[in-house]
């Protein structure tokens, strides 16, 4: 099974007047693909609607999913982030332990949310 592409990913927006435009960015992505794996991977939501295509190269089904892992991660930190918040004082010691990790989590939350802050 193919492994996601490594990160850092970032989010680019390409404005497109049409739907027709947007179909056309698409077709000329998946033209570019150096390794054309023959499927095209898409984040689907509850709704059915199609939130994400990851491309049709050897990775886009790993990044297909973890993309739509993407929301249970998210919960999950900020879940871990209010638990750690809310420990008692005294735990200095255990929780500078935790500094980079906590900091990584955070960034890949205010990532996550567009929060600038973390």
């Amino acid at each position: 099974m193919a492994e996601h592409t490594a990160g850092p990913w970032s989010v680019y927006t390409e404005v497109v007047g049409t739907r027709f435009a947007a179909m056309q960015e698409l077709c000329r992505l998946v033209h570019g693909t150096t390794e054309f794996s023959g499927k095209l991977p898409m984040v689907v939501v509850p709704s059915g609607l199609c939130a994400a295509v990851t491309g049709c190269g050897p990775d886009g089904e790993a990044n297909a999913r973890l993309i739509a892992a993407a929301p249970d991660l998210l919960a999950a930190l900020q879940d871990i982030d209010t638990a750690i918040r809310g420990l008692p004082e005294g735990l200095e010691g255990y929780l500078q332990s935790l500094d980079e990790p906590v900091a990584a989590a955070r960034a890949a939350v205010a990532k996550a949310t567009g929060d600038s802050h973390g």
